[in-house]
């Protein structure tokens, strides 16, 4: 049997108390919701992997705490993270307004070319929604972002989401592994071109 080559990137989900962080990575790991989850404190490690092509991705996901007393623990989850989810409550409209808080710093904190991906979890409370869908979808096309709806309780779009998230990653991390091999064939045909010295 031929072995699939594996590849392990760092990602965390962010996102205020009570959007349903844990019961999404819950829904991954074992297909069912539990709505008796307790709250996180700090932030919950666990790995799940995806066969994609020609190669397994592994995820290590850090599911983070939700409290705002507690977010100034966030960065130590999320340094060196290749991906996030961050996510929100649609019923909820302060969720959303976390939920750009923590995109932000993403972009000033976090790896250079983390992805990330807008999560509006709850989907099945659609009748209960706060958050308007346009103005989600408008934040998301202009600061570039997927954004994608989610429920824990049904599992509409969990694992494809988790899926999303490690496709983005292994593309993004093969156009950066491209472009570096690129330069460093560029500039050894340019110093190759050169004549040399005496010495």
């Amino acid at each position: 049997m031929n072995l699939k080559p594996t590849s392990s990137f760092k990602v965390v989900l962010l996102g205020h108390i009570s959007v349903g962080k844990t019961c999404l990575v819950k829904y991954l790991l074992t297909g069912e919701y539990d709505s008796q989850t307790e709250t996180t404190i700090n932030a919950t490690y666990s790995v799940y992997d995806f066969e994609l092509e020609n190669q397994i991705i592994k995820l290590q996901i850090w599911d983070t705490a939700g409290e705002e007393k507690l977010q100034n623990l966030a960065p130590i989850y999320y340094h060196g993270a290749m991906g996030a989810l961050v996510v929100y409550d649609i019923t909820e409209s302060y969720s959303f307004t976390r939920a750009k808080f923590w995109i932000n710093e993403l972009h000033r904190h976090g790896s250079p070319n983390v992805t990330i991906i807008l999560v509006g979890n709850k989907a099945d409370k659609e009748s209960e929604r706060a958050v308007s869908l346009e103005e989600v979808e408008n934040y998301a096309n202009e600061n570039s972002i997927t954004h994608i709806q989610t429920s824990a309780k049904s599992g509409e779009n969990v694992i494809d989401t988790f899926r999303a998230l490690a496709q983005k990653i292994s593309k993004a991390t093969t156009s950066t592994q491209n472009r570096s091999n690129s330069i460093f064939l560029h500039d050894k045909k340019k110093n190759e071109g050169k004549k040399k010295g005496c010495c």
